[in-house]
């Protein structure tokens, strides 16, 4: 069983520091948004997230936002500290592997293409967000 807090510390995602106002996101409707790749790959490359599992019934069921302060093209993008990430185009965040995974394989694809992430927000309303890579 791997415990919340030492993933906690390996999953660190240096993503930089932007102000939102210079991240490239576009909101079509509640649930869909538009962002650049080139805003993809700067966030990537300055933007920095902290992300640790949610365990239920000793089992990962996602990953928690912890901290979004230095990542301001999630935050434009409308996730919320809090939120448990618990998939990405219909694979299941069960473990750090996954996710280290599904990130290698996003920043290798070619534009465009579309995330759908799947996330429960802290008061339990599941919310789907679409992102268009262009």
């Amino acid at each position: 069983m791997v415990s919340q807090a030492s993933w906690a510390l390996v999953l660190v995602v240096t993503l930089g520091t932007a102000s939102a106002a210079e991240v490239e996101v576009r909101r079509r409707s509640k649930e869909v948004w538009d962002v650049s790749r080139t805003a993809v790959r700067d966030a990537e490359a300055r933007e920095r997230l902290r992300i640790a599992p949610r365990h239920v019934n000793d089992e990962i069921d996602g990953f928690v936002l912890q901290e979004l302060e230095d990542a301001p093209t999630l935050l434009a993008l409308g996730f919320a500290r809090g939120d448990v990430v618990r998939s990405v185009n219909g694979r299941r965040l069960d473990s750090p592997e996954t996710v280290l995974a599904i990130r290698a394989e996003l920043l290798d694809r070619a534009a465009p293409f579309d995330l759908t992430v799947e996330v429960e927000r802290e008061d339990g309303e599941a919310v789907t967000r679409v992102i268009h890579v262009s």
